[in-house]
C-alpha cells in the first residue's frame, strides 16, 4: 500500500491537500514470477551508467543478455585479436548482478 499527499494552491493562495492511498503496482518481474516465467532484456552496457536505465533493468527483469557486446565482430575485431572490454563491463556491472 502506498500513501502520498497531493497539495495544490489556488489563485487566492489557499492550499488544498488530498491524501491518496493505492496499491503499489507490481513490476513486470513480479507479474512474470507469479506465472512461473522469467522475463529478460537485451542490455547495452553503454547505458548502465544512466540511473533510470539501470533501475528499470534491476526492477523489471530477472535475466539479461548482451545486446551486441558479445558478438564476434566486437569480441574479435581482427582475426586472433580479442577484446573483451565491453563484455567484461557488462558482466561486472552491479546492475546486472541485481537483475539476476
Amino acid at each position: 500500500m502506498v500513501t502520498y499527499t497531493i497539495t495544490a494552491r489556488d489563485s487566492t493562495s489557499q492550499d488544498y491537500s488530498v491524501i491518496v492511498t493505492e496499491d503499489k503496482p507490481k513490476s513486470l518481474r513480479e507479474l512474470a514470477t507469479d506465472k512461473g516465467i522469467y522475463v529478460g532484456a537485451a542490455v547495452d552496457p553503454d547505458y548502465l551508467d544512466e540511473s533510470e536505465y539501470a533501475v528499470t533493468l534491476a526492477r523489471e527483469f530477472d535475466c539479461v543478455v548482451a545486446e551486441n557486446v558479445m558478438k564476434w565482430i566486437v569480441i574479435e575485431p581482427l582475426q586472433n585479436t580479442f577484446d573483451y572490454t565491453e563484455a567484461d563491463q557488462m558482466i561486472n556491472s552491479q546492475v546486472i548482478k541485481e537483475a539476476t
